[in-house]
């Protein structure tokens, strides 16, 4: 994860801002598929159970950052990691655009 201290002080606003809507993104999809979202974890395929409505939400999240300072960096893709992967990018599953699996 980035640090605010380490982003130049006119870009820290933006960068809390991606941070906070990615974290709402993630939030949401948890909230409205906590059965598959609990199965996935499970079986470490979150991403191809709910694909469709995480792309639909990584979209979002960058149709709205990739032209700002924030944008180098993938608060999305951290807080699927942070939230539904509870720190390990393979819970999230193969396939998933931002991890590493």
């Amino acid at each position: 994860p980035i640090y605010l201290s380490t982003v130049a002080p006119q870009d820290q606003e933006i960068h809390k801002k991606s941070f906070r809507f990615a974290k709402l993104l993630v939030d949401e999809l948890m909230l409205y598929n906590k059965e598959k979202v609990a199965l996935g974890k499970k079986q470490h395929d979150v991403y191809a159970l709910l694909q469709e409505d995480i792309d639909k939400s990584r979209l979002a999240y960058e149709k709205k950052f990739a032209n700002t300072p924030a944008a180098h960096v993938d608060y999305f893709h951290q807080q699927m990691v942070a939230q539904i992967g509870e720190g390990d990018p393979a819970a999230i599953g193969p396939g998933y655009p931002g991890s590493l699996v």
